[in-house]
């Protein structure tokens, strides 16, 4: 695929194999393009970890209470759960903006089209999560954050 020079748009309709017991028959890379596309046509945009510490906003955690306990984000941040999000979704100014945060990425970008689609202008997730930026931080390209 990649040698055939494919766009985004391939990912959605790639075919892999899967075992039914052990897996879902969306792979992460259809995943991946659908939300590339969707993100494209949707306006919510995916913020590299290397421009959190510029972020001028609100940061919302989106993980459970345990996964946010064990490793949390070492950015000052609100945490609510996406289960919980819609019914809190109210009391934030929808002109505010507004980075949301998981693990690796996929629910906050479901929280971010959430917020866009409830009048929320300015709206983001981080791409690759909690995750990519311990990651980056560790590999020393993003400074220790001051708490």
């Amino acid at each position: 695929m990649l040698s055939e020079r494919k766009t985004i748009d391939a990912l959605i309709d790639l075919e892999h194999g899967y075992s039914p017991a052990h897996s879902s028959p969306v792979s992460p890379l259809n995943y991946l393009g659908f939300m590339a596309c969707n993100q494209e046509s949707d306006g919510v945009r995916n913020v590299s970890p290397l421009c959190v510490q510029s972020f001028d906003g609100i940061f919302i955690d989106v993980r459970e209470s345990s996964e946010v306990s064990s490793l949390p984000f070492p950015e000052k941040s609100i945490d609510i759960p996406l289960s919980e999000l819609r019914q809190k979704m109210n009391g934030f100014d929808p002109a505010r903006s507004i980075m949301f945060v998981c693990e690796r990425g996929p629910r906050a970008y479901e929280a971010a089209r959430m917020f866009l689609e409830n009048g929320h202008s300015n709206v983001s997730y981080l791409g690759g999560g909690n995750f990519l930026y311990n990651e980056v931080r560790k590999s020393g390209s993003i400074s220790e954050v001051q708490r």
